[in-house]
């Protein structure tokens, strides 16, 4: 969006600059970064990804990048043992 700002009010290096910087470093990054930070292997949905870290970083500050993701996924883990023991007939 501020690409696009910036591209209809006339600042088109400016602009452009942006928008090759958006498409070309942060696409890349987070489509080569994310998984191998992540893993395929949570099994945890993206929003929960997202707003773990973004909480996490926000609380905890760096630390944040991994333990808000840890915690979620040990929350999500703990739930489905819970949820699927009161599933199974005593």
């Amino acid at each position: 969006p501020a690409a696009a700002y910036l591209l209809l009010t006339g600042a088109y290096l400016k602009g452009a600059i942006l928008l090759a910087i958006g498409t070309l470093v942060i696409s890349t990054v987070d489509n080569v970064l994310r998984p191998a930070l992540v893993g395929k292997g949570t099994m945890l949905p993206d929003y929960a990804v997202l707003i773990s870290t973004v909480g996490g970083l926000s609380l905890i500050g760096m630390n944040g990048f991994v333990l808000g993701p840890l915690i979620v996924a040990l929350f999500v883990a703990a739930w489905s043992l819970f949820s699927d023991d009161k599933m199974q007939p005593s």
